[in-house]
């Protein structure tokens, strides 16, 4: 209504083929009115590209603008996109400029009257500052605190340890894990979580040990570090994401289906586990 409407945009022209594979968000006021939108979608590989974002007249200079595109940069993180883009209307640059999104040139003239300048912004998947902690590659001294913290979580779930089967990883996961991927994230005082990539094939990793201290989940760090683990894949070359998880963990099988992973009839090798999950990943651009 606030982007077309005056244009004289029929409603439902704003969708396109992109609708099935963007996230949608709404914002509603105490009384359950939209007041704001916007969505992200795969503009193409690793690069996402933010669509439809408008505020009610009356809301506009409340930072509801700031909140909307600072929750789809969130969610395009999750996704491990490495870049985000967008073609935004003269009167809207002042906001992405804020957010430090980079001029590219004029953009598209929509409906022959309304022009638009393209712009873009890199996303760190490094940066946890928004739970004041950091990502950083795991080291051999990191076993203790890394065993813990797996481990407990297993206890929590009542999910058997396999020190002679999958968890013999933990024995020397530095040397487990190359080539591949093990980091942990620590704020002053713990380890908060970990996450890694083992190497299947040349074309095939598995997504292992994303693990998240019970104090920090919620708040968007899981999404977080599988963005990091998706943008490390691609860029390592491969081209499918294979994991394995157990049907209890109802927060990470929620947030592996969202990411698109889908379930896997390949044969499983953690007895704890009960569900297997791949995703064909696109290689970046």
């Amino acid at each position: 209504m606030v982007l077309r409407q005056p244009h004289g945009q029929a409603r439902g022209s704003e969708l396109d083929a992109t609708e099935a594979a963007s996230d949608h968000l709404l914002a509603l006021s105490a009384k359950g009115r939209v007041i704001g939108c916007g969505r992200i979608h795969p503009r193409e590989p690793g690069v996402g590209q933010i669509r439809s974002m408008a505020v009610a007249p009356e809301y506009r200079g409340r930072g509801l603008g700031a909140a909307l595109l600072n929750r789809l940069e969130r969610l395009g993180r999750g996704r491990g996109y490495d870049r985000l883009f967008v073609e935004a209307r003269d009167s809207a640059r002042g906001l992405y400029r804020a957010a430090e999104y980079q001029d590219l040139g004029p953009g598209r003239c929509l409906f022959g009257e309304i022009p638009h300048t393209r712009m873009s912004k890199p996303v760190d998947h490094r940066d946890f500052d928004f739970v004041q902690a950091r990502l950083r590659p795991a080291q051999t001294g990191d076993g203790p605190a890394v065993r813990e913290l797996i481990f407990n979580v297993l206890r929590e779930f009542n999910l058997g340890l396999e020190p002679n089967g999958i968890d013999r990883d933990m024995d020397d996961f530095p040397h487990f894990y190359d080539p591949g991927l093990f980091a942990v994230l620590e704020d002053a005082t713990q380890l908060l979580g970990c996450v890694a990539l083992h190497r299947v094939s040349p074309e095939v990793c598995e997504l292992r040990r994303m693990y998240l201290h019970p104090v920090r989940r919620g708040a968007g760090v899981g999404r977080a570090l599988l963005g990091y683990a998706l943008s490390q894949a691609r860029r390592r070359g491969y081209r499918c994401m294979e994991l394995e998880t157990a049907t209890i963990l109802t927060q990470a099988l929620t947030l592996y289906r969202w990411a698109g992973f889908a379930d896997s009839p390949q044969a499983r090798h953690a007895r704890r586990c009960d569900r297997k999950m791949f995703l064909a990943l696109a290689r970046p651009g």
